[in-house]
């Protein structure tokens, strides 16, 4: 077959579309989910803006991870859980382990920090209101400008 302009696209394959365009001043960066409890009880989705909590001797509010934005959900093997979607009798269900957020580089520290210093739970603040999460987020580099 020819390979013609028309049958070729600028958009990679691949099953991590949002890691293939991420603004230039942010990264991406997983956060490990230590219990079912702290990961929303497997609840959460791509697009999700959530809260990160820290514990390390009391819970604390991180100002920089007030309002985070969810890129995947995966589980222990690295396999991207997606959308919750009703369990089959012969499924089993899979846990998630792990966080992708988007972040500018001063959340990607304090998510690096809070890795190793103690652990997290992470509170859903916004799903499915794309006008709330922008204004969340823009909130949050807001409070990221001001520090």
């Amino acid at each position: 077959d020819y390979i013609l302009h028309g049958k070729v696209s600028a958009t990679p394959l691949s099953s991590d579309a949002a890691l293939n365009s991420l603004p230039s001043d942010k990264a991406a960066i997983s956060l490990s989910i230590k219990s079912l409890a702290a990961g929303l009880s497997g609840k959460l989705q791509p697009n999700d803006i959530v809260r990160v909590y820290s514990y390390n001797e009391g819970i604390h509010d991180v100002p920089e991870l007030q309002f985070v934005k969810v890129l995947a959900v995966t589980d222990a093997s690295g396999t991207d859980l997606g959308t919750v979607q009703p369990e089959t009798d012969t499924e089993e269900k899979q846990e998630a382990a792990a966080i992708t957020v988007l972040a500018s580089p001063v959340q990607a520290q304090a998510i690096a920090r809070l890795e190793n210093e103690g652990s997290t739970h992470i509170a859903l603040i916004s799903r499915g209101d794309d006008t709330l999460a922008s204004e969340l987020l823009a909130r949050q580099d807001d409070i990221l400008s001001k520090q």
